[in-house]
Formats: C-alpha cells, structure tokens, sequence
C-alpha cells in the first residue's frame, strides 16, 4: 500500500529529459553569446573575425553532439513500471552518470579536434587559437555542468503537485 502511495506521489525524472533540457539553455545562452562574442570581435579585432567565428561554431556544435548520448538513452517504460521508486532513482541516476561520462569525452575530444582543425586552417600562432578554443570550451562546459547539475538534484524525488502531501506517507531521500 505504501509503495502504490509513493508511485502516484512521485514523477519519475528521466535522464534523457535533464540533457534535454541542459542542452536548450546551453544552446540559447550560446547563441547570445557567440553573437555578442562575434559582434564585439568584429569592432575590436576584425582580422580574427573568422577565427572566432569558426571557433564559436564548432565550440556550439561540439556542446550538442557531447549532449546527444545522454538525451538519446532510453529507459524502456515498462520495465520502469515495475520497479520500486528506489531502484527507478537508482536507474536513473546509472544513466545519468553514463550520459555525463559520454559528454565529458565528447567535450574533450571534439574540443581538441577543434583547435587542431583551426591550427591548420588558420595561419595565427597557437597561442591566440589555444585562447580561442580554451574561452569557449570552459564557458560552455560550465554550463554544461549547471544546467546538469540542477537537472540532476530532480532525480533524487520529484513530487507529483497532483497529490496533497499531507494525506501521503514522507518518504526520506534514496541516497543518503
């Protein structure tokens, strides 16, 4: 009786929906900024317009391919159905990890192809591209890491607003 209490208290998070998520309010603060980015390059510096453009692309592009594993796992429904919220938070939070650990690398890798490829394309020393790429890459990947993060403190419990919460049972947090 209490388990079925529990079930209708509680919205069950999905990892691919945090991802989701992180991924549109990385890509709109991306958007401002590349823009704003592009804009003031082109007013300070226009011989490194390009430069920060291409840099600013790729670094967008390289932040949706990095969250696309983590939106893309799936947990079957049916096989969510049947299990007791605290295996639910813990299966969650298993795919969460696998679609933070796939980011990470992705980041990583498409990061430091994207400073060979523009080491090679452009004709500037490495240290002006190594400053180029290095901005982009820790100011996407700090949002990344927000939006993750505040995604991820949903999957401990996430209350249902259906449900009056002094007619059920408190439930204490599965991970601690």
């Amino acid at each position: 009786m209490t388990a079925n209490v529990l079930n209708d208290r509680m919205t069950h998070t999905k990892a691919s929906k945090i991802f989701a998520n992180a991924l549109w309010c990385v890509l709109a603060i991306w958007l401002v900024a590349s823009s704003l980015a592009c804009v003031i390059q082109a007013w300070l510096a226009p011989q490194l317009t390009t430069l920060m453009t291409t840099v600013s692309l790729g670094s967008g592009m390289v932040g949706v391919f990095a969250m696309l594993p983590g939106i893309f796992l799936q947990q079957p429904e049916s096989s969510i159905q049947n299990l007791s919220p605290g295996r639910r938070v813990a299966m969650t939070a298993q795919f969460f990890l696998i679609g933070s650990v796939a980011a990470m690398a992705i980041r990583f890798a498409g990061t430091v192809a994207l400073f060979v490829a523009c080491r090679y394309q452009f004709g500037l020393s490495e240290k002006t591209i190594a400053i180029f790429v290095c901005l982009w890459y820790v100011l996407l990947t700090s949002l990344e890491i927000f939006f993750l993060a505040r995604g991820a403190a949903s999957i401990d419990s996430t209350p249902d607003s259906r449900v009056n919460f002094s007619q059920s049972p408190s439930t204490d947090s599965t991970f601690g």
